[in-house]
Formats: structure tokens, sequence, C-alpha cells
């Protein structure tokens, strides 16, 4: 069992604005005081977090004798202009998953959230290293009582370290939840990553400009727990109280009302109007209001708009499947958790999707040692599910019965991605019914829409959604509203990964418009392709090549169907662009399997003059292929195609294979 000690630097922030050439040379008298007294009583620093440090250690008793040698130092040393740098420092005993000399789980998240709720100089700890550590003479356990951290968990048992020698030895009451009026509700499990977003919400409702913010993603892309810590994070700067309202029981906006006045436990009276009783209520307050899950009620949600035209010091946030459109709204849109592009090139640990992964199956195997072929699975089945909270957690709950490469195999199939949990809310109970809840809230010709776009393959521009799909521009703006698919950097249109394949199942249980649509987009990208291909040969190559770049998924899709489905036309106008656009990226292995591929269905397929033709240009691209990754004879190949051009005349073929 290892000790886990993380420390910071009480306002830093503010010293650092205040005195940025100072605080520098402070800090690093800082750093060096903690480094010789770490290493002085067998600790190691692990890594540094901000200002402040990481260190593990293998004995208690010197984990708690380093603390308070350090805060005596730090009490005695001479600073400059900055002052005194206080440090709070927290402690915490338990297992811990190590890779890469870096250590990572919830015992870890939990010391850096006690260490948090302490004051300057001061020094908590846990129940559990209190109970195993062996006191320093001198030394005295102190108990601070049950409270809740900003990690929302169940209320823990905390203590702090006292000695005659140190330099303060009263607080006041520890800085956490229960410190603050509000009605948050405890989580089962910790919160994970997620840095960057609860920064900028953070920054957002701390702007004086913003008072109404909707956390805006898909279902299960983790809004409400995000919101809640963002709340929690916060809670400091509304002094009136932080309250969570949820609104997904209710059936019409006519109780939103009734439901905020229950958390907040206001008993409206007699026949004075709710509404205007709420406002009175609120008017005064400096407060925060959580108004969980809104896209169901969305048609008529005035009383966020009420509130804040009447109260000035009062902020919500809102959490929903697709915008509010109220004025003043600001919108922070949700995407899945990080994960590495490349595992063998980065560290996947490092990543939020991979951490949750983790501990999401750290839970039910608590021993879990992943391989670096693990990570890679790992790294696969947050890919396949688009970096989705809830699609990881169900992914990682069959951890118990099967491998990750196991897990990582079976994400094709959305009802593998259910889960047994019974305190999940029925609506994530699977990501099938979150996606029939999303689905039945749209109209009729959103779910036409939703389903006909999921015949594209990656990314799409608004021209091939109208002529490919027949989806207008207002259809993309709404369903870009409501999660189901979003915009990307360079202004291209995408569904979301778990949503596109529910959408495709929609589509397929329309035989006859599948078909249809799946031939629209075979034509249409065929047609795109050979408007390329000379110019990608002859004028601006590298431009048409990122253009081809683009659209590459629907180019191949569309030169699929047009194999399975012997469209000779659509392959013949696809099939000297593909090519090219393989050879430019360098994509030999790939040309190679594509056109082999052809080769074999166009060989079996009916044959006819325009079939063979075609069949002897895929020989011709297939051996060049061959001969560019160094696999196979290419030159019987090559022979059977010329035998083929000769017998049509075709002198073009024959001079290409000859050459």
């Amino acid at each position: 069992m290892l000790f886990y000690l993380f420390t910071d630097i009480e306002g830093s922030t503010r010293l650092w604005e205040k005195f940025p050439d100072a605080m520098s040379e402070s800090l690093s008298v800082h750093d060096r005081i903690l480094a010789d007294v770490i290493s002085n009583f067998e600790g190691n620093i692990v890594k540094h977090t901000g200002d402040g440090v990481f260190a593990v250690f293998k004995n208690g008793k010197n984990c708690l004798s380093c603390t308070i040698e350090i805060q005596k130092k730090l009490a005695s040393n001479s600073w400059n202009e900055t002052g005194e740098i206080r440090i709070r420092i927290g402690i915490n005993c338990g297992k811990a998953m190590k890779r890469n000399h870096d250590y990572f789980g919830q015992v870890v998240n939990r010391t850096q959230r006690v260490m948090a709720a302490a004051w300057g100089r001061q020094i908590v700890l846990t129940e559990e290293a209190a109970s195993h550590c062996v006191l320093p003479q001198g030394a005295e356990i102190r108990d601070l009582g049950l409270h809740r951290l900003k990690d929302l968990c169940l209320p823990l048992h905390l203590f702090d370290l006292f000695h005659k020698d140190l330099p303060i030895t009263d607080f006041p009451i520890l800085n956490t939840l229960s410190s603050r009026p509000n009605n948050l509700p405890s989580q089962q499990t910790p919160f994970i990553g997620r840095k960057k977003e609860l920064a900028e919400i953070s920054s957002r409702l701390l702007c004086s400009d913003c008072h109404l913010l909707t956390l805006l993603g898909p279902g299960g892309s983790g809004k409400t727990r995000l919101a809640l810590q963002v709340a929690a994070e916060i809670i400091e700067e509304f002094p009136d109280g932080t309250f969570f309202v949820p609104l997904a029981p209710l059936k019409t906006p006519d109780n939103i009302t009734s439901a905020i006045g229950e958390s907040l436990n206001i008993v409206f009276h007699g026949n004075y109007d709710s509404n205007t009783q709420l406002i009175d209520f609120l008017r005064p307050k400096k407060l925060l209001l959580i108004l969980d899950n809104c896209e169901h009620l969305s048609g008529d949600m005035h009383i966020p708009d009420d509130i804040l035209s009447n109260s000035p010091e009062v902020k919500i946030i809102i959490t929903s499947r697709e915008r509010l459109r109220l004025h003043g709204e600001w919108i922070v849109e949700l995407a899945g958790m990080k994960f590495p592009d490349d595992p063998l090139k980065e560290k996947p640990e490092n990543y939020d999707g991979i951490q949750f992964f983790l501990e999401s199956a750290q839970r039910i195997v608590s021993d879990l040692n992943p391989s670096p072929d693990d990570f890679l699975s790992i790294v696969s089945i947050c890919k396949s599910v688009g970096g989705m909270p809830l699609g990881i957690e169900l992914a990682a709950s069959w951890i118990r019965i099967l491998s990750c490469r196991e897990i990582a195999e079976e994400l094709d199939n959305l009802d593998f991605l259910s889960s047994t949990i019974k305190n999940l809310p029925n609506r994530h109970q699977s990501l099938r019914a979150v996606f029939n809840y999303s689905w039945n809230l749209l109209s009729d010709e959103e779910k036409l829409a939703l389903s006909r776009l999921s015949v594209f393959q990656g990314s799409f521009d608004r021209t091939a959604a109208r002529e490919v799909a027949g989806v207008s521009l207002i259809h993309l703006s709404e369903l870009t509203d409501k999660s189901l698919m979003y915009k990307t950097e360079s202004g291209r249109y995408r569904l979301h990964e778990l949503v596109h394949q529910f959408a495709e199942e929609k589509l397929i249980e329309f035989p006859e418009e599948n078909i249809k649509i799946r031939e629209y987009h075979c034509g249409y990208y065929a047609r795109f392709v050979i408007n390329r291909e000379i110019s990608l040969k002859t004028g601006n190559p590298v431009s048409v090549f990122q253009e081809m770049t683009e659209k590459i998924g629907n180019i191949q899709n569309g030169w699929n169907y047009a194999l399975l489905n012997n469209r000779l036309h659509d392959l013949e106008n696809y099939m000297e662009g593909l090519s090219s656009y393989l050879g430019y990226s360098g994509l030999f292995q790939n040309g190679e399997n594509i056109f082999s591929e052809a080769v074999t269905h166009l060989s079996e397929g009916k044959a006819s003059s325009n079939s063979e033709k075609l069949l002897a240009y895929a020989l011709v691209h297939q051996a060049w292929f061959m001969s560019h990754s160094l696999k196979g004879k290419t030159r019987p190949i090559l022979e059977r195609s010329i035998r083929i051009f000769k017998r049509f005349e075709d002198t073009d073929g024959e001079a290409q294979a000859l050459n």
C-alpha cells in the first residue's frame, strides 16, 4: 500500500497576477524545498501539478513527518515581495494503477480533492490514511467530521494533522460542499477528465455578461455530470446556494415552476401566482440553478427568461439535447471524451476517454493491469463510441467476462452496449434506449432526414446533403441544434459515430428508400471523382488531393456499392480517379486490396463487353499497386489484361498495360 500526497499553493493565481517576476523566483524556492524534504523522507515526486507536486511514499510515518517539515521550512523561509508561500496538503493511501512512472485511479483523484478542500498551511488526511499511519512524535490527528468533496461522491471522514511546531493550528471549516447551501446529488463515481470543458464553462458562468448557459450534447455525452461538477467547482461564488432541478420526469413546461420550488424548498401559498412567488424569492439572491434535461420541454421555456429578467444575481445552467433558442442563451457544445489518434506515438493513459474506461473497468475488476495491446483495444473502443462517456462506461461493464480486444470486436452491435446496472436512468440503460429517446422527439421530416444522412461515411457538405439525401439547410440546422450531428472545423457536417449506426438501422428498415438513397450517393461521388480526375493528374493536384481526402470515406463507400451491385458506369467513373488518389497518397497496399477485390468481383460477375473492359483496367491498376508494394508477380496479371484489350481493340488500355 502506498501513501499519496498532493500539494498546492494557496492563492497562486492572485500572486502570479500581482507579482509575476517575484512569483517565478518564489516558485523556484518552493520547488527546491519540497524536492529536498520529500527526498530526505524517502518519498518520490511523481510529477509537478501546476504550482504543486504529486508524491508517493511507501511509509506512512515518513509521509506525515515530511509534511510537517515542509510546512515548517516554508513558514521559516525569507520570502521576497510575494510574502509567505502557503501550501495546502492532502494525503490518502490505497492501491492505484501505475504506468510509465505515473499513478492513476480513484485513490489518486480523491487525494487531489482532499488537498483542494484544505487551507494554506493545513495538512488534511482521509480516514484510510489516518488509520494506517504511525504518528511522528509530538503529532496528533484531529477529527474534522464528514465532508462532501467537490467530486460529489458520498461524504468522507476527514482529519487534519496537528503538531506543536506547526505555525498555524486553527483553520476555518474545510472548503467543501458541506460549507455551502446546495442540493447537488451525490454521485456513485468520481468525475474524470473534462478539464478544458470545466474551465471553459466555469469561466463563462463567472463572466458578468453570461446568465444563461446551455450545455448542449447528445444523450449519453455526460451533460448532467459535467453541469453538476461545474456547479461544485464554483459553489463558493453563490452564497445563496447552488440547486439542481431535474426536469426529465416532467411531461409539460407547466410544472417547471413547481419543480424549481421543490428543489429550493419553497412552499407556494394561497391563490397568489406561483411564478410570481418564485421570482420574488429569487430576486435578491445570488444563486445558481441547474435545469437538467430540458429538450422535451423546449416548446415553451419562458420560465428561465422570466427569472433572469427579474433576478440580476441568479445564473442558470441548462442541459439539453437541443438548443432552446432563448434570448441571451450562451451555448457550450459537448463533444466526446478525448482519446489518442495514434496510441503508438502518444501515452493513451493521458487522455480523458482512456482514463474513464480504466476507472469504469477497475470498479468491476479491481486488479486490472492493461497490457500495451489492451491499450490499443481501449483506444479502439473509445473511437467506436466517439468518446461518448455512456458508451465507454457500458463497454467497460463487460470487462468481467470479456477481454478488451473482445469488447472492441463486439462494438458493431448497438445492443451490445447495454447495462444491467439498476440505478441508471431507464433512458441510459442502453445506447439504443438513448437514441430511441432522441428519435421520438423528432418530427417525421427530421426522422426521414436523419435516416437518409446515414448514407454518408464521415463528413459531407450541404450540397451533398441536398443532392444525395434531399435534406435542406433548415433540416441540417435543426438536427445540429438537436445534437444529432455537428459541424467540423472545416464547416462540413458529420453524424456522431453511434447516431450514425442507429440512423443507418432506421434507413434499412425501408428497403426501397435505402436502395434509392444509396444509388444517389454512389452516382454523386462517381461524378465527383471523374470531374477531379484530370485535375489530379495535370492541374492543381494538391488542392484536389485535399478535396478528395475530405470525401474519401464517401468515395470508397460509393465504389464498394457500385462494385457489389454491378453498376459498371459508376465503376468506370470511379476507377482512374480513385487509383490516382491512392497512388498520390502512397497507399499502395490499400490500392492493391481495393483493385484485387474488384478483379475478383468482375471475374465472377456476368460477362459483357463493358464488364470485361473494366476487368482489364482493374487488372492494370492491381498490377501497378502490386509493383509499388513489391508483392507478387505482376507479369501474368498484365498479360491477362493485354489479351482482353486486344480482343476489344482497346489500344489505350493495351498501351497502359505495356507501359
